[in-house]
């Protein structure tokens, strides 16, 4: 019985080439940034005893943020980031990014990796400068957000470039609703007469919008109680939006009013 081995990978013919054997060991060329397929042949004669076939992917060592360049001559690469200074202000981002061998020849999409925070962006579309749409979410705490971009571009003989850049992205608030706000005002302390007292619906308030307050007077005669000298009647007044009127007495129908017990 006697070993034979086969390579076949994207240099080889489509069936492989067996390999010459120098003493007990077998050198093969391995093709960059694919799988090569390396079969052995226990055989016996013409008759194969026993096969079985290995896959190794051979990819050279890639640029990193320690190492931004690898070989000796890494890949060019441009993008629309280059020199950006201030904020992004639209969630949804057109990141171009360009990428050419050191002879001037296209690097694909296929040769290119794009990050946002470290998770892959995929899909981009183009034919010689590549588009990935990025999406930013909400920041966490409040209005701005800073966020990485990595592109990390290789050719066919093992050199590589890698860019970072650090953006920021600023939320804008287009008025959607947020909460409900109630502000608590002691009429006495602004000068007005207890017995004039409002009451407004509650009005949903956004980031973007400061409500003027706006005091809507009911001449009802309160209960002698709320009138007592030393007694302090504390009213509520909602914010309210200009244009909008709920009525005298907005959609609660009765008195925010109450006696402060003092």
């Amino acid at each position: 019985m006697y070993l034979r081995v086969k390579l076949r990978n994207s240099q080889t013919p489509a069936n492989g080439t067996f390999l010459t054997a120098e003493g007990r060991n077998y050198q093969a060329k391995l093709a960059r940034q694919e799988n090569n397929f390396i079969t052995l042949y226990i055989k016996q004669g013409s008759k194969t005893v026993l096969e079985t076939t290995y896959a190794v992917r051979y990819v050279a060592e890639m640029a990193d943020r320690e190492h931004p360049s690898v070989g000796d001559t890494p890949p060019i690469v441009t993008t629309n980031l280059d020199g950006f200074t201030g904020e992004i202000t639209n969630r949804n981002f057109t990141f171009l990014v360009k990428a050419r061998t050191h002879e001037g020849k296209i690097i694909y999409s296929d040769n290119i990796q794009v990050t946002l925070d470290g998770a892959p962006v995929s899909n981009p579309t183009g034919s010689d400068v590549f588009e990935y749409q990025l999406y930013f979410e909400n920041p966490l705490v409040g209005d701005t957000e800073e966020h990485r971009i990595t592109v990390l571009a290789w050719d066919d003989e093992g050199n590589s470039t890698y860019l970072e850049y650090h953006v920021t992205y600023a939320f804008i608030d287009t008025g959607g609703a947020i909460g409900t706000a109630y502000i608590l005002l002691d009429a006495t302390t602004v000068g007005l007469d207890p017995t004039l007292w409002a009451a407004r619906s509650p009005t949903r308030l956004s980031r973007m919008s400061r409500p003027p307050m706006r005091f809507l007077p009911c001449w009802r005669n309160l209960d002698t109680e709320w009138n007592t000298p030393g007694r302090q009647t504390t009213a509520f007044i909602s914010a309210g939006f200009p244009g909008r009127h709920d009525g005298l007495w907005g959609d609660s129908g009765e008195s925010m009013a109450k006696d402060s017990g003092r």
